[in-house]
């Protein structure tokens, strides 16, 4: 009898916002996206793409989709609907932090 394997849920790493278009679309492959929010700058391109999500909130609970928020320490990201999201804030730096025992990390490039 075969071994039935679990399968790894494949989670989008990103800082990058701004690419709510990307972001929605990578959604339909990814199991769900994590966001990091590294300075005040950042906020309004992510309160932009929360609101963009907003839309798709049925979908992305239907399809058992996980966003999460990180947040560093000093950035103050107040939506007014943050349902979809789970947030981590107060985040600090840790250099060379290693990842969780259950967790890998690729890096995923474009290809012309």
């Amino acid at each position: 009898m075969f071994e039935k394997k679990p399968i790894p849920r494949l989670i989008l790493y990103t800082a990058q916002a701004s690419q709510r278009d990307n972001i929605e679309s990578l959604l339909n492959y990814y199991d769900g996206i994590t966001v990091t929010l590294h300075t005040q700058e950042d906020v309004d391109d992510f309160r932009r793409l929360n609101f963009w999500l907003q839309r798709r909130k049925r979908w992305i609970k239907d399809n058992n989709k996980t966003l999460r928020l990180n947040v560093f320490k000093g950035v103050d990201v107040y939506m007014q609907d943050a349902s979809l999201w789970k947030i981590k804030d107060n985040i600090e730096w840790i250099p060379d932090c290693p990842l969780p025992a259950n967790e890998s990390i690729a890096k995923l490039e474009h290809m012309s």
